[in-house]
């Protein structure tokens, strides 16, 4: 879900302005993630794929969480989600 031209700020970004720009794309990229797999279940796919969808939501939430918190430690705020 990163821009190129996001990506290139990534890679000349150096420190904590790298870290909080890594930390808000792949916030972003997560949510996205968790986004799609509400659809999947919604969608009432097999139940191994909705476990499956059910755990990536779970998982990634938590790892949204983790990211959330380095990321208010840098005194950064998240991108908006298109």
């Amino acid at each position: 879900m990163a821009s190129t031209t996001e990506i290139a700020r990534l890679a000349q970004a150096r420190g904590v302005d790298a870290e909080a720009l890594f930390l808000q794309l792949m916030i972003r990229h997560h949510t996205g993630g968790t986004v799609m797999a509400q659809d999947a279940f919604r969608a009432g796919l097999s139940a191994p794929v909705q476990r499956t969808t059910l755990a990536m939501i779970r998982d990634q939430g938590n790892e949204v969480g983790v990211m959330s918190a380095l990321l208010a430690a840098r005194h950064s705020q998240q991108l908006p989600y298109p």
